[in-house]
């Protein structure tokens, strides 16, 4: 039987630490750069999310085909992982550049700040698309991790590279508190991270070439499902990241800073989410294939889910503005607590029917969520 209960628990470790480090790290953030900085650093978890719609579901079809397939040093697996990754790397390389070259434009036309200089906002932005060019390759090492179930490597990767990047970020701080020298932190993080991640992989499968490659037919394999995940993955970034999309050009980066500061928190929610959800995709591919248990666990992981969360979001929902006071001081506390309320009740929602998602895709059936 799949090691369901130890990549909960390590999935939800790393979770922990990362949403602790969170809580430490961001205060100072907002101390040091004020909470203008910090909307512009808001806007890199919404091109992650919008460049993970890119990848076409292939990620996704990667752990599937891995955890379905105990036999990795079958040529149609390692084929298929093998192009996805050129894919990754090709595109990453392609939308980080075109972010790059529209800096200028949307620090001009589409970010405001009576405070932040258009020039800095832009030079941030260009660091900001060096990150994610770096970063992105990141979800595909992670998705050959997870299809193997080694959500212990994955996991003790990402926790020493975020502390990495956000414990470095402050010494930076500390030491010429700019905008652009935390970002250019976060690039060399980000490039230490996917050497990490790909080293790791590569152990892991070691029929996993090191060379590009891409196989059309094993890309075909695949395609209905990914064109069905790809689709799911386009409709989240418009249902979920419109909004910090909106705000920037409705309103101002103070505004913008507020809300990415509630978000920031309620997404704490979505850790656990993604540690319960990440755990049994793989699970639920090998069980599609086994046919047995996925009801039993289905049902654990649910009730695990709602009772888990249930407390934190009627935290966030009810004490939301004096948890705010106290971590980031009253004015933020006012500006940031009424999104929160929402944000929080939200996140809980998603996760109650999050596992209903997991299964579909687990066993096959991704056009039933899209549907």
């Amino acid at each position: 039987m799949p090691r369901i209960g130890t990549n909960i628990l390590s999935n939800l470790l790393a979770a922990a630490w990362i949403g602790a480090l969170t809580l430490l790290i961001t205060p100072l953030q907002i101390r040091l750069l004020g909470i203008e900085a910090f909307g512009v650093i808001g806007l890199i978890a919404v091109f992650q999310v919008a460049m993970s719609t890119l990848d076409l579901g292939l990620a996704t079809a990667v752990t599937r085909a891995i955890a379905r397939d105990r036999d990795t040093t079958a040529l149609t697996t390692t084929r298929l992982a093998a192009s996805v990754g050129t894919f990754y790397w090709i595109a990453s390389a392609i939308v980080g550049t075109i972010i790059w070259l529209a800096a200028d434009w949307m620090a001009s036309a589409w970010l405001s700040s009576p405070t932040v200089d258009a020039e800095i906002i832009a030079g941030s932005l260009k660091l900001i698309a060096a990150f994610l060019a770096l970063r992105w390759p990141v979800a595909f090492y992670g998705a050959v991790l997870a299809g193997l179930q080694r959500m212990d490597v994955l996991n003790s990767i990402k926790t020493i590279a975020f502390s990495l990047r956000l414990g470095g970020a402050i010494l930076v701080l500390l030491w010429r508190p700019t905008l652009e020298a935390m970002l250019t932190w976060f690039v060399f993080s980000a490039a230490v991270e996917v050497l990490m991640f790909a080293i790791a992989a590569h152990r892991m499968m070691p029929t996993l070439p090191w060379r590009p490659a891409f196989h059309p037919a094993a890309i075909g394999a695949v395609w209905r499902f990914s064109a069905s995940m790809g689709l799911i993955g386009l409709m989240s970034l418009l249902l979920t990241q419109s909004d910090r999309l909106v705000i920037g050009k409705l309103l101002d980066l103070q505004a913008l800073g507020f809300y990415s500061l509630a978000y920031t928190v309620a997404v704490g929610g979505a850790l656990m989410q993604t540690a319960i959800n990440s755990a049994m995709l793989p699970a639920f591919a090998q069980a599609s294939v086994e046919k047995s248990w996925a009801s039993s666990r289905y049902n654990k992981a649910s009730e695990l889910m709602a009772f888990g969360l249930a407390p934190l979001c009627a935290l966030l929902v009810f004490f939301g503005h004096d948890l705010l006071r106290l971590w980031v001081g009253l004015a933020s506390a006012d500006g940031a607590y009424a999104a929160l309320a929402f944000l929080a009740t939200g996140f809980f929602l998603n996760a109650l029917v999050s596992n209903a998602y997991t299964v579909a895709v687990g066993f096959g059936r991704p056009d039933i969520p899209f549907k």
